[in-house]
């Protein structure tokens, strides 16, 4: 049976027109980062009105319960666009990379991880042009949405994108 828009009910209908806007940087207190040394998938996620942003599950065994482990919190909005023609995948962040990154907010003592989007159609060697990512830094400067962050520390590390999977 094929359906019409008109027949969806109305709070599963979508609005016409393309899902289009800016990523804004994401961020979690150190505290929370630091609380687990397992990888993190990551999945967009939207809340209302119009918020964009990643929860993530920690896990080294592909198990993923209803409930979220972690949810980012908006920051400032970059200049980031995104809509025709970008991948929305699982974002991963290997057990490794998370390590790396917690040895330097011990070592120096950041408050504040932040997740800055990168261009989507900026050409990289290793990511699929469309598809986003996030490079990860570090700051003591607290992120609040329309600021920009003053100072922050890149690690080296960008969540690395999920390649598509076959169905098992």
């Amino acid at each position: 049976m094929d359906y019409q828009l008109n027949d969806l009910p109305e709070t599963r209908a979508p609005k016409t027109g393309l899902i289009s806007g800016f990523l804004s940087v994401l961020w979690i207190e150190s505290a929370v980062f630091t609380g687990s040394k397992k990888r993190i998938v990551f999945r967009f996620y939207t809340e209302p009105p119009d918020l964009f942003t990643l929860h993530g599950w920690e896990n080294d065994n592909d198990e993923f319960p209803e409930d979220p482990d972690i949810k980012l919190n908006m920051g400032p909005v970059s200049g980031i666009a995104y809509g025709n023609k970008t991948y929305f995948g699982n974002l991963v962040l290997p057990r490794d990379a998370r390590k790396a990154i917690n040895k330097l907010i011990k070592e120096e003592g950041f408050t504040y991880v932040l997740f800055k989007p990168d261009d989507p159609f900026h050409p990289h060697p290793s990511i699929p042009v469309g598809q986003i990512t996030y490079d990860i830094e570090l700051t003591n400067d607290q992120p609040v949405p329309f600021q920009t962050i003053a100072t922050s520390k890149p690690t080296g590390v960008s969540l690395n994108p999920s390649p598509p999977r076959n169905p098992g």
